[in-house]
This record gives structure tokens, C-alpha cells and sequence, in this order.
């Protein structure tokens, strides 16, 4: 995993980031490296660079920039949904489940975190092209914008050295 936790000044995490720009934030002492696990070592011709797991920015930041950055994707759906159908509750394993459209697209539904659910195939062969009031099914918990918080304590795999900094992680 080449990715870095990085912390408010207060060391509170808010957002997780590539090593470049870990390694960035670094270079223009606009953060400092927490702990002693390394993810990637940059060695030019004049110095050796290390770049940590962990790093906390010295200045305070707003953090509605961070809040808003998670992209869309079938793994987050089912990381926000904790790999659970939304209709009947079923157990998915990592390729069984499949993305259902609360109101389908071809009635106007988007595809974005609010209208998109981890769902079983058999629940999604059963909803079809039907709206849930159509076809019978009720949604256990209605679909939320996930931030990177909700998302990164829902895995385990965290890294071990990142769970004292995110609240609710399973230790």
C-alpha cells in the first residue's frame, strides 16, 4: 500500500493521499512525518527521501476540502455498505454482490452515492426496471454520501499504525 493517513494539526484524520502528494506536503514543510513506518523511498543523486505512513499538516485546513473527495465507485459502495444487500440484507462476498439503481436510470435515477445500492443478484433480478414502491422491497438504510472516514473504518485491512488516529476503527 503506497498511501499516507494524513492528519490535521490537531491529529485528527481527514483524508488518506497518494505518497506523491505525501511526499509533496513534506518537501514544502507543509506537513510532518508521525511514526516510523515508511511506504516509499525516493533516492536521488544528492539525497535519500523517505516518505512515512502517517503525516500531520502544521497548518489548520477547512475540512470541507477533504470531505468530498471520495469517487464514485462500485468497491466504495459496497465498503459504505458494508457488503450487505440493501434489500434483503444478504452477507456479499467481495465479486457476488452488484450495484442496484434505487430509482433506475432509465426513469431518470443517476448513478452518485445517493440513488446507487449494494444489492444481491437475486434482489436486483427481482426489482428490475421497478421503483421500490413497484416492486414490493424497502431499503434497510438509506444510501448516504460516504466521506473517507466511513469508508476506510468499514476495511480490515487498515493498517495497523493508522487505527489510533481513526475513530471507530476495529483494533
Amino acid at each position: 500500500m503506497e498511501s499516507a493517513l494524513l492528519l490535521d494539526r490537531n491529529y485528527i484524520a481527514i483524508s488518506v493521499i497518494g505518497w506523491k502528494k505525501a511526499f509533496r506536503l513534506l518537501v514544502r514543510e507543509k506537513a510532518e512525518p508521525i511514526g516510523d513506518k515508511i511506504i516509499k523511498n525516493i533516492t536521488t543523486c544528492k539525497i535519500k527521501f523517505e516518505v512515512p505512513s502517517i503525516i500531520r499538516l502544521k497548518n489548520s485546513v477547512s475540512y470541507n476540502c477533504f470531505s468530498n473527495r471520495v469517487r464514485f465507485s462500485r468497491t466504495n459502495i459496497m465498503l459504505r455498505d458494508k457488503y450487505r444487500c440493501q434489500y434483503c440484507n444478504k452477507s456479499l462476498s467481495k465479486n457476488a454482490g452488484t450495484i442496484d439503481h434505487i430509482l433506475p436510470r432509465s426513469r431518470g435515477g443517476k448513478t452518485d452515492y445517493l440513488n446507487c445500492v449494494a444489492c444481491c443478484k437475486e434482489c436486483n433480478s427481482w426489482k428490475g426496471n421497478k421503483t421500490i414502491e413497484e416492486s414490493g422491497m424497502f431499503l434497510f438504510r438509506i444510501p448516504k454520501k460516504p466521506n473517507f472516514l466511513m469508508l476506510f473504518c468499514s476495511m480490515e485491512s487498515l493498517p495497523k499504525e493508522w487505527k489510533d488516529f481513526i475513530p471507530g476503527s476495529v483494533k
